[in-house]
């Protein structure tokens, strides 16, 4: 008999089978045989299928014979199938006759080129300066029009004249042996230290990186499994099990154990079998946990900021959602960079001021900014563009850092920002992610004066990546995924991919490059005592033609 509170899932098809069959997720509905043919295609690694769901008393021999495929096909496209068999609930892959039409594939002159094959946490420029390039000259010479990449993409390296001549050679040359050489696997990565002693130096290898190709995950959250379910925490789990699924397809396996902490706390035993454990979520349950599992189990916070607290305590605790002090610093520093010599800079902010505003103010003055502060009530709010106006310069950039998340307040600050807009004044506002929250807020302020945010989350729906995400979502679980599916996703991905490469050497890794995920990016600073902390920050702007970008 299972445990309360806890649920063993071995393989990615049951866990997808699980949730799929969830009544918060998808309503079940009985249909005999004949099968009904399925439109919704999923496009993964290129191909597309359509999304079956499995009813009841449907053989893969009905279910092939439905959609014009053999049994071998269905089985090619879902590897776990023969293991687990045909469940109730779950959704299966049928390869698409129609597939989308190829597009001519550019190839670089023969002898002019080597290959490097994109890893998940590579940028191009991180590429370009690998190879010694600029990043326009990596993409004109792969004819690029955008610098996104996929995972596993091929990209063409132009060798140096040097190169050139040696590959030449020795194209002309006859080897002496035809042994072929054996390269050392992605895995097998070594660091070498150097200790010089006199006149001599002594080299010593460490031991070589050894990646897993399965990864241990304990998720422990409130799914009030018992009761009325969290919608918040089940929609994080379908982002989690559709990780692993993608996962899976790089040839990443995930044991993944989950607990509803809302029927029992898991042991210290059944969490220190596990690489890591993400979760939970309140502060409270995060330290039992951590006090639970001691200093040699690594515990993820996947979704409260204010856990930040933790990290000065326990050196196994990583914070994954970045903590709201550095959007203010991120801001300051965005401000820093797009500020002029002769330009003004005034804060706004309630009288009596906020919390939001202290940390604003600290952080524009530990970048060394001059700025005027303007405090006023609602109740002033008429008497405020006059008074603006003697802050403000015409003809020169105003920036304006609302310094306030109070949305009676934002609303009238942005309005004036406005006004002074219309009358001729330039001006750039800035803020903080909470500013998208505030329904009461006019949004056409914001785009007329070019609102800068700073923000933790955000996703870019003109991205390729997020866009098969949402599409796989929907096939899987027939429904629009949250913020929190994507918080799910983005990190169960990261860290088991970290892990997947790095082994047990994997946290040495976490503050080395910035990776872009789908709602958030990961760069990790590391505190004092060893504990880690997501520093990244995106940036948003509002445009005044109505379009929001991402610059960062």
């Amino acid at each position: 008999m299972t445990r309360p509170g806890i649920i063993l899932v071995a393989t990615t098809a049951v866990i997808l089978a699980c949730m799929a069959a969830a009544p918060t997720l998808r309503a079940q509905a009985y249909e005999p045989v004949p099968v009904t043919v399925s439109t919704e295609k999923v496009n993964v690694n290129g191909k597309v299928y359509l999304a079956h769901t499995v009813l009841e008393r449907q053989t893969l021999y009905s279910i092939a014979k439905a959609y014009g495929v053999s049994i071998d096909d269905i089985y090619e496209a879902n590897p776990t199938l023969q293991r687990t068999g045909l469940l109730k609930g779950s959704i299966i892959l049928i390869p698409c006759k129609e597939q989308p039409a190829s597009e001519e594939v550019y190839i670089p002159e023969e002898g002019t080129y080597k290959e490097h094959l994109v890893k998940w946490y590579e940028t191009i420029d991180d590429i370009a300066a690998m190879y010694g390039l600029s990043t326009d000259a990596l993409m004109e010479f792969n004819h690029l029009d955008s610098p996104k990449l996929n995972r596993r993409q091929v990209l063409y390296i132009p060798l140096t004249e040097e190169e050139m001549i040696a590959a030449a050679e020795a194209a002309t040359q006859t080897p002496e042996d035809n042994t072929p050489t054996v390269l050392p696997a992605e895995t097998d990565t070594v660091t070498v230290r150097e200790f010089e002693i006199g006149d001599d130096v002594i080299v010593t290898v460490e031991d070589p990186i050894v990646g897993k190709s399965t990864v241990n995950m304990a998720l422990v959250l409130p799914f009030n499994a018992e009761g009325r379910a969290s919608s918040m925490n089940m929609d994080f789990y379908a982002g989690v099990l559709l990780a692993l699924r993608d996962l899976q397809a790089e040839g990443i396996y995930t044991h993944l154990s989950a607990f509803d902490t809302k029927s029992a706390m898991p042991s210290a035993y059944q969490l220190s079998k596990n690489d890591f454990v993400l979760g939970p979520v309140s502060l409270q349950d995060l330290t039992t946990v951590l006090e639970r599992v001691g200093e040699e189990t690594t515990v993820i916070s996947p979704l409260d900021q204010k856990a930040i607290v933790l990290r000065d305590t326990f050196p196994n605790f990583i914070q994954a959602p970045s903590y709201i002090e550095n959007q203010y610093l991120e801001l300051a520093q965005w401000l820093e960079e797009g500020f002029k010599e002769g330009e003004t800079i005034i804060l706004m902010s309630e009288k009596g001021g906020s919390a939001t505003c202290t940390a604003l103010k600290e952080a524009l003055t530990q970048k060394g900014l001059h700025f005027e502060i303007l405090f006023y009530n609602v109740s002033e709010g008429s008497r405020i563009p006059a008074r603006l106006a003697s802050m403000m310069q015409k003809g020169r950039m105003n920036h304006v850092v609302v310094a306030s998340e109070n949305e009676g307040f934002v609303a009238d600050a942005m309005r004036n920002l406005s006004i002074m807009n219309n009358r001729g004044y330039k001006v750039t506002s800035y803020g903080t992610s909470k500013l998208r929250l505030l329904d009461s807020v006019d949004n056409n302020y914001y785009h007329q004066t070019s609102l800068h945010l700073t923000t933790a989350y955000y996703v870019d729906y003109d991205d390729p990546e997020v866009n098969r995400f949402i599409l796989a979502f929907r096939a899987l679980y027939n429904t629009e995924p949250s913020q929190f599916a994507f918080q799910g996703y983005d990190t169960a991905h990261y860290f088991i991919s970290m892990i997947a490469q790095y082994g047990d050497k994997w946290k040495n890794y976490l503050d080395k490059n910035k990776v872009r995920m789908l709602h958030l990016d990961f760069l990790f600073n590391k505190n004092e005592n060893g504990s880690l902390s997501n520093g990244a920050i995106r940036r948003i702007i509002y445009n005044p033609d109505m379009s929001m970008i991402m610059v960062k």
